[in-house]
Parts: structure tokens; C-alpha cells; sequence
């Protein structure tokens, strides 16, 4: 008895499906979805309104933004001047974490000889 519901139901089903697919639409019917889908994809199409920008803080020149704008250059500002202060306000520290090499390359200077690096003085 269940088997003959189910297949009364799906020949039911079939009958709507292929009546379904026999009718066509009104053609008013799709002029309105197509100049309705036009409307939607000229509107979509349009790019967004920005503001406009003006002055140096909204538009960073190019050398600024090829750094990553300006929070960029204000990271590379910063490691800049840590490194200058650890230069110069703590270089016997430095000088004692690299073992002493940067005051023994100075010779007793500011700054190292790096050239004693370069031609390594037959150290190898």
C-alpha cells in the first residue's frame, strides 16, 4: 500500500515537471527580469566614491608608500633610531656580547675598521 502511494506521488510529480516544462514565460515577464538584471549590473559596475584626498598625510609620496605608507616608514624610523641608540649609548655592551672583536677592530675608535673584516689581516 505504501509502494502504491509513493509511485502515485511520483507519477504526480512527473506530470507537474514535464507541464512545467512545456510552458514558457511571458515575454513581458522576461523583459522585466532582464532590464532588471541590467540595472543591477550597471550599478555594481560603477566604481565606489572615495573621498577626496588631498595633503601629504592622506597621500604619502612614492618613496613613503613603497615602504608601506606611513605606518612602513614609521617602523623603519623607529628600528633606526633603536639602532642609534644602542650604538651609541651602550657600545661597551655591545662590544662585550661580540666577545670584544669591535673594540680590538676600532683601534680604540669610534667606529671599527671593517676593512681589517674585508682583508681579514691572514687571520684564515
Amino acid at each position: 500500500m505504501a509502494d502504491d502511494r509513493k509511485k502515485k506521488a511520483e507519477e504526480t510529480l512527473d506530470a507537474l515537471f514535464a507541464e512545467a516544462r512545456r510552458v514558457e514565460p511571458d515575454a513581458d515577464l522576461v523583459a522585466r527580469v532582464l532590464a532588471d538584471a541590467e540595472a543591477v549590473q550597471r550599478e555594481t559596475a560603477r566604481p565606489p566614491l572615495q573621498p577626496a584626498r588631498a595633503g601629504i598625510l592622506r597621500r604619502p609620496p612614492a618613496w613613503i608608500a613603497a615602504l608601506g605608507g606611513w605606518g612602513g616608514f614609521g617602523g623603519v624610523t623607529a628600528a633606526g633610531l633603536v639602532g642609534l641608540a644602542v650604538g651609541f649609548w651602550s657600545p661597551d655592551m655591545i662590544d662585550g656580547l661580540s666577545g670584544g672583536q669591535l673594540w680590538t677592530l676600532s683601534g680604540g675608535a669610534v667606529s671599527p675598521d671593517l676593512t681589517a673584516l674585508a682583508l681579514e689581516n691572514g687571520d684564515v
